[in-house]
């Protein structure tokens, strides 16, 4: 039960931080030079992203894991 949990909320702050940037990339700053793919391009070293990123590699490393106990067990 707790594993389900973390792997949920590793997913949650993926798609948290995605949807965060992607209001900020096509919304706030849709003017920024080269539009919106220039802003995710300049921004995609900001720590949120880093984060959004571990969290994303984290989140496979789990389910991957759950993955292969399942087939283990059977």
């Amino acid at each position: 039960m707790a594993y389900s949990t973390i792997l949920c909320c590793t997913n949650m702050i993926v798609w948290i931080i995605s949807s965060r940037d992607n209001v900020l990339a096509w919304i706030d700053f849709r003017n920024f030079p080269g539009g919106p793919i220039g802003f995710i391009e300049s921004s995609y070293l900001i720590n949120l992203d880093i984060v959004a990123l571990t969290m994303l590699v984290l989140g496979n490393i789990m389910a991957d894991g759950l993955l292969v106990s399942n087939y283990s067990v059977i």
